[in-house]
């Protein structure tokens, strides 16, 4: 069953250069307890598209259901009902922690907001169960953000996402400002909680490597749109999208002796305020064989099961072998 399903939703910021065209289209559905990751360059819709699954962006037009109730029909007081059930955890854990609040008052935030008719002594018996489910020792309540670790504050969020019991998270970058050992606990940690809280997890991130380890699907965004998304797994294994094929080519081994040939993408990124009338990825692309390419924008198609990619063209073994990458 789905917990939360988006269909052809488009999001516009009108700015002084004109209308930026941020998601363009997208639709996806995560099922309970999975892990969908969204990857892609700077700029492509990841955290925009997170926001709108919060609803902390109204669409221009498309939906979104959660939990059966569609998310873009309901009135400002009935979302907020629902926003306990929807949370996030943060990429800079200093920068979304109140400094001039101690860490019990920042993680029993959301109850005030969600559950004001807890008594005072509910809110921080509430406030400790939380912090035992991230492992933070119970004598930090009363201190300030300032005087944790990075990765404690990170642990702060986490407490802070899963006090009202939600059943969706949007984790946004979530661990992309702490150091590699960091990183790992903060992962194992995330994992442990989605299975004991039965959690789903939109997982945004530029980390690719952790992608891998962590999530049950992949979306790959470009300027916007999904290029291709399925199973970790198969995506990985058998990218049939130029874009994602560069995208796993970049990444560096872990073993420096190790020579690899990149897929380098050359050509100009089209302005998000003038989208190109074909394929978004045409001007980059060095697989350009159709020449539907350059006129019109290919659908979404299926070409495995649950695997989709949104390509006039479907890279074979041969493309595959003109980059290396391992995972």
């Amino acid at each position: 069953m789905n917990v939360i399903s988006i269909d052809d939703v488009t999001k516009t910021f009108d700015t002084p250069g004109g209308i930026v065209r941020a998601v363009n289209g997208v639709s996806l559905s995560i099922a309970a307890g999975e892990t969908v990751a969204v990857i892609g360059e700077s700029g492509s819709g990841k955290s925009t598209l997170g926001r709108l699954l919060l609803g902390l962006y109204a669409v221009d037009s498309g939906s979104i259901e959660f939990e059966g109730r569609d998310l873009t029909s309901l009135t400002p007081r009935q979302l907020r009902d629902v926003r306990s059930r929807l949370t996030v955890v943060f990429q800079e854990p200093a920068e979304s922690l109140n400094p001039r609040m101690s860490i019990g008052s920042n993680i029993a935030e959301p109850l005030r907001i969600h559950e004001p008719s807890l008594s005072r002594k509910e809110r921080r018996e509430r406030v400790f169960q939380a912090m035992n489910e991230v492992s933070l020792p119970p004598e930090l309540v009363d201190r300030n953000p300032g005087q944790l670790s990075g990765g404690q504050q990170q642990r702060v969020g986490i407490a802070r996402a899963i006090i009202t019991n939600p059943s969706f998270v949007v984790l946004d970058e979530p661990t992309s400002s702490l150091d590699l050992s960091l990183r790992s606990q903060i992962l194992a940690l995330l994992a442990r909680l989605q299975e004991r809280l039965k959690l789903s997890f939109l997982f945004i991130t530029h980390d690719i490597h952790t992608v891998h380890y962590v999530s049950d699907r992949i979306a790959v965004m470009y300027l916007g749109q999904i290029v291709e998304t399925g199973p970790t797994e198969e995506v990985f294994r058998n990218p049939k999208h130029p874009y994602t094929l560069a995208l796993l080519s970049s990444v560096l081994s872990t073993d420096p002796r190790d020579k690899r040939s990149w897929l380098k993408l050359q050509g100009e990124i089209p302005k998000p305020t003038s989208l190109p009338q074909g394929c978004f990825f045409y001007s980059r692309c060095t697989f350009r064989h159709d020449e539907r390419c350059a006129t019109e924008r290919p659908p979404l198609r299926e070409v495995s099961p649950g695997h989709f990619v949104r390509s006039f063209y479907e890279l074979s073994d041969s493309d595959r072998a003109k980059s290396d990458y391992a995972f």
